[in-house]
């Protein structure tokens, strides 16, 4: 009987989706869209950023796109970066 109530909490029933289980993918499905958008929006911010100060200077557009395509990896590694510090173990 213990094990049939705990998987009634954690499956919410015959029909699922509703339980712990439920809640717990809820979660972590809305904190992988937040951390998606932030990426977009870091991404798109250091592009327009690449844009704007190259946009007057002339350059090649193999040169803005490449400068681009370089801002764009480097925020988003930064962003990876700021997230995972706190799990490295420094030696």
């Amino acid at each position: 009987m213990r094990e049939r109530r705990w998987n009634w909490q954690l499956c919410g029933g015959r029909h699922g989706g509703n339980g712990a289980w439920a809640q717990s993918v809820a979660q972590a499905t809305a904190r992988g869209w937040r951390e998606s958008a932030a990426h977009r929006w870091t991404r798109r911010l250091a592009g327009d950023t690449v844009d704007k100060v190259l946009a007057a200077s002339g350059a090649s557009p193999q040169a803005v796109s490449y400068a681009r395509s370089r801002a764009t990896d480097l925020a988003t590694a930064s962003q990876h970066q700021a997230r995972f510090d706190t799990y490295v173990l420094e030696r």
